[in-house]
């Protein structure tokens, strides 16, 4: 009986086909995790390495057992991470050299409440833990967070952060019955806002206000100014 040669080389070449695939798959199933890299995005700090670990390993011990690469729940363990306050997105992958990957983007705060707890709000006005009591440069808000007005204020921060000039002289916002009154860091005065109304126009008499009061260096003594009504600017002395 004759067989033909290339039938015969194909059929070689099957077989080692199979037994290869069979080889990897069993040495990928008896391959366990390496170890664990993260890759943070946190500018302030308010995240550490060991905050991540921790909370992996509340999901799988890698670090007191092997953990094959066959058995890790990289869904569970980003939905698991994704609950970690201060985190905005979490993402888990494996490199091809068995090491679980692990890249977090933290929440950006927007101002800081200083309220006796001490934590921060960003700017989709999710709470943010300062567990290690940063003091930041950032916005404050003073006076105690509702939650009736924490869309409202928000919003008032962001608008308010978005002015240039604003933006580096902000110092914090109180509210009391929706009035605001506000504090830049260079000026000594109060700022009286009144309500959340007609910002650009209030914003517009405030600049025009303290290149005035720049230029009248003599003129030191004023305690608050008035924004809430049009077209004028009242002040108010330390005097009285």
């Amino acid at each position: 009986m004759k067989f033909d040669l290339k039938v015969i080389v194909l059929l070689f070449f099957i077989v080692m086909v199979v037994f290869s695939s069979i080889f990897s798959n069993n040495r990928n199933a008896s391959r366990h995790v390496a170890g664990v890299l993260i890759d943070m995005d946190d500018p302030f700090g308010l995240l550490t390495n060991a905050t991540i670990k921790k909370s992996i390993n509340e999901i799988e011990q890698f670090q007191n057992k092997k953990v094959l690469l066959e058995d890790v729940k990289l869904s569970s363990i980003e939905t698991h991470l994704n609950k970690i306050n201060g985190v905005e997105q979490a993402e888990v992958f494996l490199y091809p050299d068995g090491i679980l990957g692990v890249s977090v983007r933290s929440r950006k705060p927007l101002f800081q409440v200083l309220d006796g707890e001490n934590y921060f709000v960003d700017q989709y006005g999710v709470d943010i833990d300062n567990i290690l009591k940063f003091k930041t440069e950032i916005p404050k808000y003073l006076g105690s967070m509702r939650q009736e007005n924490k869309l409202e204020i928000t919003k008032l921060f962001q608008c308010l952060l978005q002015d240039d000039f604003l933006s580096k002289e902000l110092d914090w916002i109180s509210e009391e019955s929706g009035q605001y009154k506000m504090k830049m860091k260079s000026y000594p005065f109060e700022i009286f806002l009144g309500s959340n109304k007609n910002l650009r126009n209030k914003l517009g008499k405030l600049k025009v206000f303290c290149v005035y009061y720049t230029s009248k260096p003599r003129m030191k003594d004023y305690q608050e100014i008035n924004l809430e009504y049009n077209n004028q600017v009242l002040v108010k002395n330390q005097n009285g």
